[in-house]
């Protein structure tokens, strides 16, 4: 064989060397990218062995019925998990919920529709683990050994599971807040009966009592402020109107009454006549200052109730503060003050000491009103 053959034949069959292995390498690479992605081998036991332990004095936790007290402290292991010092093994509880969504019971969410535990990567463990989490925020659990066991969600859901379970009589459910945990059905006689045949401790009671009482305090404090902005709406024009009216009025008359009002007494020379005028001069004077005083506390105390109870200032006077929660008990003590203070100074108007009083009273209720065009200026 010549060399040139030689070369010939050596670089075909290196070039089919070579072509055979890079289909080789592509047929490898094109099965790697369709191969399915197998998922990592699970440990033999159900929990993770890095799952944070728990520790939390809120939420409410039930075991087969009884309520367990707080403070709570949850500790996982490969394949059991302690509850303030009791260990349970993986397969304690019922969680046939935590991968059903047809079940009755389950993780409830808003509206009282079903959270479906199938939704997102977490498998019912994973997912178990975090709903006792959610004991942090005051959420509830109910774990149970034979019927399924329930994660109820913190805020409105657990709120409403804690009417129920405080409630004289749970069959009078349709008397009760409830929208979000229970629906119309079954699961509402299941509810019942689930939350009948539970026990309740003393130490449960007193602390649901007080979570009751904590929303529905919040719930009055937002309806009252939804209410406010209401009415400020409405009358913060108007309102705005008549103070910018009545302190021009007030003005007015502060001045033309100032030469008057600080004189000791009518003129020492003055006839009959015109010490009758002076009289009625003063008598006319007396009640316009104390007449504007009065519209103008009235407003002032109007401006501080839909002012607090919107949130956008706080009452600093000590007395106020007290009865600012109920406005109408501020709006008696207000008028009953008001209207005491103006007929004594109406009384005593022919004393020099009462009507400097008035006047100055006047002018400072000008000035704070004022002060309100000022500050409600900015919110028009």
């Amino acid at each position: 064989m010549s060399c040139a053959n030689f070369r010939s034949t050596f670089t075909n069959v290196f070039s089919g060397l070579v072509l055979i292995l890079w289909l080789c390498c592509a047929g490898e690479v094109l099965g790697q990218q369709n191969r399915p992605r197998e998922r990592a081998a699970r440990p033999s036991g159900a929990f993770s062995t890095d799952m944070p332990t728990i520790d939390t004095e809120n939420g409410y936790l039930f075991v087969n019925g009884q309520y367990v007290p707080t403070p709570y402290r949850i500790e996982f292991f490969s394949d059991s998990f302690k509850i303030n010092g009791t260990v349970y093994a993986e397969d304690a509880f019922n969680l046939s919920s935590q991968s059903s969504q047809n079940s009755s019971f389950g993780r409830y969410g808003g509206r009282g529709k079903f959270r479906s535990s199938e939704a997102g990567p977490l498998d019912p463990w994973q997912r178990f683990a975090m709903q006792l989490g959610d004991l942090r925020s005051d959420g509830a659990m109910l774990l149970n050994d034979s019927k399924p066991s329930v994660a109820i969600a913190p805020g409105q859901t657990t709120f409403e599971f804690l009417q129920l379970a405080t409630a004289d009589d749970p069959a009078a459910i349709d008397d009760l807040d409830i929208d979000t945990l229970i629906t119309k059905g079954p699961d509402r006689d299941t509810w019942i009966a689930r939350i009948q045949e539970m026990e309740y401790s003393d130490q449960f009671e007193e602390r649901a009592g007080e979570h009751i009482d904590r929303i529905e305090s919040i719930k009055r404090s937002n309806y009252y402020a939804s209410q406010a902005n209401r009415w400020t709406a409405r009358l913060q024009l108007p309102l705005t109107i008549f103070a910018f009216l009545l302190v021009v009025v007030a003005l007015g008359n502060l001045m033309t009454s100032s030469q008057a009002v600080f004189a000791s007494a009518a003129p020492k020379q003055a006839t009959p006549e015109s010490k009758d005028a002076w009289l009625s001069a003063n008598r006319k004077t007396t009640i316009t200052l104390l007449a504007i005083a009065g519209l103008m506390s009235l407003l002032d105390l109007v401006w501080t109730v839909l002012a607090y109870q919107t949130g956008a200032t706080r009452e600093l006077n000590p007395l106020g503060s007290q009865l600012i929660e109920n406005g109408l008990t501020l709006f008696i003590a207000k008028l009953t003050i008001t209207g005491i203070a103006i007929s004594l100074l109406y009384w005593l108007r022919q004393y020099p000491l009462a009507r400097r009083t008035i006047w100055w009273g006047c002018l400072t209720f000008t000035l704070l009103t004022a002060r309100w065009l000022t500050f409600n200026s900015l919110f028009i």
